[in-house]
């Protein structure tokens, strides 16, 4: 241990951790494993955090990965590598990916992949949510709005084959304003959950943007499925238990590994804390709660949760913290995409005591900050204490199952892909 600090502080004269490291070897040993986590604590926020040498760094920290704390030297760097292919490279080894990939990218990849019915299923998707949108506007039926939708792409693609480019050009042009103000609307409406009907959402014109499911938390069971066995381990509970609902939860990356700290019944599958997911989901003794990643600063309490999920071989995952003890801790992002939402509210209503996990499957098409902001007043509304409010992946993992008191699958509340293509899951089932 003192001939690896000694090699550190060479590479740390540039940092004010040198005179740390220079003080730390003369010790006989870490003594005390608070005195060891301040020491890698330190050089964490002085080194291995700095934009520069950013390579020869990744080098350093992966000779600490075994001690653990190496990873979270690693997450720190790859922050700073945005404009260092070589970087990226390195870091993808340990499932890092800095940034994480776009919607583009993830497209093109499953394109090469030859994964067509994702992209059919994806462009199905994005059509049927155009046609509901501005048949609703324009007191249209949906069929004939979709019908005079493929007829003008049809006359595009007729006009352009028949070189009449002039006319081609404007139609494709006008046909792209459509989708542009669709996806990027010029007057963004604001949205106003008004209604709770038989499971559906509505906004305050009565158009209907998808569905809530309240799941009462004392009489309800909960467990995190993933790893390479999530399909056939989804089936084995629908045999033994009665399932009331079944989403995909936490992101992936682009070979189907959890995006961030993963732990699968004590089973350390990724041990990398990424920074920009706030929320780390903790399943254990059978229920679901919200960590803030706030709590885990220190790479002590990082080494401790982990080493604690270890024993109590318990099931963790991370993803989007949207909301926290009634607040918001998102910031509206003007980039952001109109898409498909499905979100989980861990709520409590004060006067019984009683929690509830809510499902807010979104169907139409929404920014996260705009349906954060309504969910988050629409549960105060219902005189509801919000004690956490969760994104859950619809992208390449979109995938819902909802049963009802009679055990019936439903028609209507349901994802875009079947369960067999789960990379994770988080399912509820009565005790």
């Amino acid at each position: 241990m003192n001939i690896r600090i000694c090699i550190l502080g060479i590479f740390f004269l540039e940092s004010s951790t040198f005179l740390l490291a220079q003080e730390m070897k003369t010790q006989q040993d870490f003594q005390h494993p608070k005195q060891y986590y301040q020491w890698a604590d330190s050089i964490n926020i002085h080194y291995f955090s700095q934009p520069n040498d950013l390579i020869k760094k990744i080098k350093i920290a992966e000779t600490y990965l075994q001690e653990g704390f190496g990873y979270f030297f690693l997450e720190s760097i790859a922050k700073n590598s945005t404009n260092c292919p070589i970087c990226q490279e390195l870091l993808k080894k340990h499932k890092l990916y800095a940034p994480p990939p776009s919607s583009f990218q993830k497209l093109w990849h499953h394109f090469r992949k030859g994964n067509l019915q994702y992209i059919g299923i994806r462009i199905w998707q994005k059509i049927k949510h155009f046609v509901a949108y501005y048949a609703h506007i324009f007191h249209l039926k949906q069929w004939a709005l979709l019908f005079v939708f493929i007829f003008l792409k049809v006359l595009a693609i007729t006009l352009f084959r028949k070189a009449k480019y002039y006319l081609s050009f404007f139609l494709v042009i006008w046909l792209l304003l459509l989708n542009i103000y669709f996806f990027y609307p010029l007057e963004k409406q604001k949205i106003i959950i008004t209604s709770k009907d038989n499971f559906n959402l509505s906004m305050q014109n009565d158009f209907k943007i998808g569905q809530i499911i309240f799941i009462p938390k004392n009489e309800t069971d909960v467990v995190i499925l993933q790893g390479r066995n999530v399909h056939q381990a989804y089936q084995d509970l629908l045999k033994n238990h009665q399932v009331i609902l079944a989403t995909s939860l936490a992101f992936s990356d682009f070979e189907g590994n959890p995006d961030g700290l993963s732990i699968q019944q004590g089973k350390v599958l990724n041990p990398t804390l990424l920074s920009h997911y706030g929320a780390v989901l903790n399943n254990a003794n059978q229920q679901l709660s919200v960590i803030k990643k706030e709590n885990y600063k220190t790479i002590e309490q990082y080494m401790q949760f982990v080493n604690q999920s270890r024993r109590q071989h318990n099931n963790v995952l991370q993803t989007n913290l949207l909301a926290y003890e009634n607040q918001l801790v998102l910031t509206e992002n003007p980039k952001a995409f109109l898409r498909e939402r499905r979100l989980i509210a861990f709520v409590k209503n004060e006067k019984t005591q009683q929690e509830y996990y809510v499902v807010f499957n979104i169907t139409h098409t929404v920014t996260i900050f705009d349906i954060s902001v309504a969910i988050l007043n629409f549960l105060e509304n219902q005189n509801l204490h919000i004690q956490a409010l969760i994104n859950v992946d619809t992208g390449a993992n979109n995938i819902l199952e909802y049963f009802d008191s009679k055990h019936q699958k439903s028609r209507e509340i349901k994802g875009f892909f079947p369960v067999k293509y789960a990379e994770n899951l988080v399912v509820f089932f009565h005790q």
